[in-house]
């Protein structure tokens, strides 16, 4: 299966690149250009983005076990590195089960559930307001797509009952244990029962800060390279672009790199921005977010030893 995924995805990217031009010449010399003053802005911001995600996770496991701040942030960065080769970052859920103590390990899944459903769920929230704005300011610029016809209108519905839904079973997730144990999953059940409101309120905040974080990151760096859009609108094209991310985590190869670059690519085409300037922006993003901490997190990883068994604080 992963090799059909990656298949697809190289596919999709020969096609990306063919389609729109993409020569390695054009995304150098934007990179050579680049204002360097806003690349250390986004390079201050990384900890502060992945501090972020150990606090999600010191808060999502905290009805069951304690952790403290640097210890999540360790099993992070791990995580980080295991799943960074993986679809759907299954060697970031194995490091995150491995250091949860034997006895508590079955709650892990509801630990996982919210720390996941709280970025997702910003994630639809904001994708949607840009999807909006997008097929209301730029309809003209896509080939039969108006925002008045009722497919898209039925789209943004869809959209906005999945966002609803994830908010419910989020907020009230003793529905979803009683889902599990009418389908015979009684020992998955009890993990759902470990977060009150506003335990779980602070999780989503925090997603939300992370979220916002990363897209200023992607921002700084779109008007680092000089891109003629104001801040606004490269925002609602940042949304969609991880609503697409988020869509389809099944591309998430190596932390996402690929996948965000091909439909970046598309989105910001109907701005006018060049494609090799879109691909200079996101490859930088993913070697200042995803590959710098990875190589931290995989000295931590030869430190704790090879069969990530914990954490040594």
């Amino acid at each position: 299966m992963k090799g059909t995924l990656l298949s697809i995805l190289i596919a999709l990217l020969y096609y990306t690149i063919q389609d729109r031009g993409i020569t390695w010449s054009g995304i150098s010399g934007y990179l050579s250009q680049i204002n360097l003053f806003g690349v250390f802005f986004v390079l201050l911001l990384v900890p502060v983005n992945w501090g972020l995600e150990a606090l999600r996770w010191k808060l999502s496991v905290s009805g069951f076990t304690e952790m403290k701040f640097a210890q999540a942030f360790k099993i992070v960065l791990m995580a980080l590195t295991a799943g960074i080769v993986t679809p759907i970052s299954l060697g970031d859920l194995a490091v995150r089960f491995l250091n949860i103590e034997k006895d508590q390990r079955k709650h892990f899944f509801g630990a996982l559930y919210v720390t996941r459903t709280s970025l997702f769920i910003v994630t639809i929230i904001f994708g949607a307001v840009g999807l909006l704005y997008f097929l209301m300011v730029f309809d003209q610029l896509l080939p039969g797509i108006h925002f008045n016809e009722v497919k898209f209108r039925y789209f943004l519905l869809i959209i906005f009952l999945v966002g609803l839904s994830a908010l419910v079973l989020y907020f009230r997730s003793e529905y979803l244990a009683k889902i599990l144990k009418w389908v015979g999953l009684n020992r998955f059940s009890d993990a759902f029962e470990h977060h009150n409101r506003q335990e779980l309120g602070r999780i989503l905040i925090t997603a939300a800060f992370r979220y916002m974080v990363f897209s200023i990151q992607y921002l700084i760096l779109f008007l680092s390279f000089g891109v003629e859009l104001d801040w606004f609108t490269i925002l609602m094209g940042i949304s969609l672009v991880y609503l697409a991310k988020s869509a389809l985590p099944f591309f998430s190869f190596f932390g996402g790199i690929g996948w965000r670059e091909a439909v970046a690519v598309v989105i910001f085409s109907w701005c006018y921005v060049p494609a090799d300037q879109v691909v200079a922006i996101s490859l930088l993003l993913w070697i200042i977010n995803v590959l710098l901490p990875t190589m931290i997190g995989g000295g931590l990883i030869i430190n704790s030893g090879v069969s990530l068994k914990g954490v040594k604080e």
